[in-house]
């Protein structure tokens, strides 16, 4: 796994039935996308999904920026953070998890926010470039008011569920699979998040029965326990 030292047994986690873990409703505001008007901003057009996770996504061109970005470059841009931020606030509000967009800045994961992008060469936080046919989706997500140094897995259980559904902006800006269960390979600050999705439906109605991810299995340790013979009957080892 990137971002993980040494290797291990691939063991894939299945979420059933995650949507609206957070706001309710998989999509909360609807529909697929919408346009969100934003105090300081103007209209940005927004996909907000909640599955395992609600998620404001937001094409990183909408901010100025190519979705490359290392996280310490957009921590430095002190007025890209306050633009995601005030996006993040305003999105709170129209689904219901705020009253007001200063309630909405007391809870800073309620929704994510991430930007997403299409495939594209990307340096990495090692300095190793990922390329983009390794690559279907780029993301970048702000986690507690920061840029995070990899993708918070919720993000990316999201990320693959807005994937598969016709109309959101993660769905125009990812590869098309070549199978319907072909995992998301998902390019963030420190390598790739392979995610998946089970989604159906039209849209009128999507229904999202599972979301999955990797994570890996080891050895951590190993030892012996040393008994007393006495212990055991007549007194024999095994």
């Amino acid at each position: 796994m990137s971002g993980v030292a040494g290797h291990g047994a691939a063991i894939r986690l299945d979420f059933v039935d995650p949507a609206g873990a957070v706001s309710g409703s998989f999509l909360p505001t609807g529909g697929a996308r919408e346009t969100l008007e934003v105090e300081g901003i103007g209209a940005v057009e927004i996909s907000v999904v909640d599955a395992a996770a609600a998620v404001v996504f937001v094409h990183a061109e909408s901010v100025g920026l190519r979705g490359v970005e290392l996280p310490e470059s957009i921590e430095a841009d002190c007025d890209t953070l306050a633009r995601l931020e005030a996006i993040r606030r305003a999105a709170a509000v129209r689904i219901g998890l705020a009253e007001s967009v200063d309630e909405a800045a007391r809870s800073l994961n309620r929704p994510f926010i991430a930007l997403v992008a299409p495939a594209d060469d990307t340096v990495m936080l090692d300095g190793e470039v990922l390329s983009a046919a390794s690559v279907d989706i780029v993301a970048r997500a702000v986690s507690m008011g920061r840029p995070h140094r990899a993708l918070p897995l919720t993000v990316g259980l999201c990320l693959a569920a807005a994937a598969r559904v016709e109309g959101t902006l993660v769905h125009d800006q990812a590869r098309p699979p070549d199978h319907s269960d072909d995992d998301l390979r998902i390019a963030h600050p420190a390598g790739v998040l392979p995610a998946a999705a089970h989604v159906r439906g039209t849209s009128e109605c999507w229904t999202v029965e599972r979301v999955m991810a990797y994570r890996t299995a080891r050895r951590l340790m190993e030892g012996k326990v040393l008994v007393p013979s006495s212990t055991l009957a007549n007194g024999q080892l095994p």
